[in-house]
């Protein structure tokens, strides 16, 4: 258990896992689900993963944010968008991976050039 959850996690973790406010399920077969707990005043994020049996991993965030994506077909381009804070600085992690990041250092968007989607997300809200 990590700090700062409250004396009910086991029921909160039962609840995310039976019946999410969201889920989200990664190429890796990772499945995340949230659910929000009232007696925090924050999301609990469980995430299960697909091979390791019933082992969870579990966090408290004090909110859940969105990620858009857009992929065009055309060029093979996805363009991932994590927040909508302003671009001050682009760097180039290799030759077809861009990040964009606010004044702070925080990501904002991460464009991967002809490159196809090798998986697919699902999410539930």
């Amino acid at each position: 258990m990590r700090g700062g959850m409250g004396a009910g996690v086991d029921e909160w973790i039962a609840r995310a896992i039976a019946r999410p406010d969201a889920e989200l399920v990664q190429c890796d077969g990772r499945v995340r689900r949230w659910v929000y707990v009232a007696e925090e005043q924050r999301y609990l994020r469980v995430v299960l993963f697909a091979d390791k049996g019933d082992r969870t991993q579990r966090l408290l965030r004090p909110q859940v944010h969105s990620m858009n994506v857009k992929y065009f077909k055309d060029t093979g381009t996805a363009l991932l968008e994590f927040s909508t804070r302003p671009v001050d600085e682009t760097r180039e992690l290799s030759e077809n991976i861009y990040f964009d990041l606010d004044k702070a250092g925080n990501l904002v968007s991460s464009t991967n050039f002809g490159t196809a989607i090798a998986c697919s997300f699902a999410v539930r809200l």
